[in-house]
């Protein structure tokens, strides 16, 4: 996870920092990114001012591969919590209840979250235009899978087999909350043909 690219960059004879980021396309667009640094301090002195103009925060981690990690660590719990919420709303919506009192009701609940707050217009919406995309969150869940020990993050590989899934389903340029949908098809008994 970004070793290779720290020795071809060396190779060059140039500094090579590891700058993983989360923050959703919102994010980007008003540079509230939080970057988690790693490499030599020099590398990181350097890339410093320059990052800080689209950050909201710096993470001087330690090496590359403890920044790298960091972010899929992030990211798999990202992955995790949206699936929960999407599922959660979904097993309202069967009993009949309302997208708009399962969202008043999680507003005091310690269910609610950030992403909670972040999704909730997507998803009473239906707008599965991309923050982040599926395919983006995939790759993530599988470098997070890769980087552990086999069998060490089980829900992040049954969270990943529900990614395939909706890569499998074209949605792999959506967002990630469109994931909904492959549980309202099932539920529906329906597919995506």
């Amino acid at each position: 996870m970004g070793r290779a690219f720290q020795d071809l960059v060396r190779a060059q004879g140039a500094l090579y920092v590891e700058a993983s980021f989360t923050g959703s396309k919102i994010a980007a667009e008003t540079r509230q990114n939080v970057f988690y640094l790693g490499g030599e301090t020099q590398a990181m002195e350097c890339a410093t001012p320059h990052l800080q103009r689209l950050a909201k925060r710096l993470y001087p981690i330690g090496t590359v591969e403890q920044a790298s990690a960091l972010k899929l660590s992030m990211n798999l719990q990202i992955a995790a919590i949206s699936q929960a919420l999407s599922e959660g709303l979904r097993l309202a919506r069967i009993h009949g209840l309302s997208d708009s009192l399962f969202f008043e009701v999680m507003e005091n609940n310690v269910a609610r979250s950030g992403l909670s707050d972040l999704k909730k217009p997507k998803l009473l919406a239906s707008d599965f235009s991309p923050q982040f995309s599926v395919k983006h969150m995939h790759k993530d869940l599988r470098l997070a899978l890769e980087s552990a020990p086999a069998g060490s993050i089980p829900q992040t590989a049954a969270t990943t087999s529900l990614y395939e899934q909706g890569l499998d389903q074209g949605l792999g340029d959506l967002d990630f909350s469109a994931l909904i949908q492959l549980g309202e098809k099932i539920g529906a008994g329906d597919s995506f043909d």
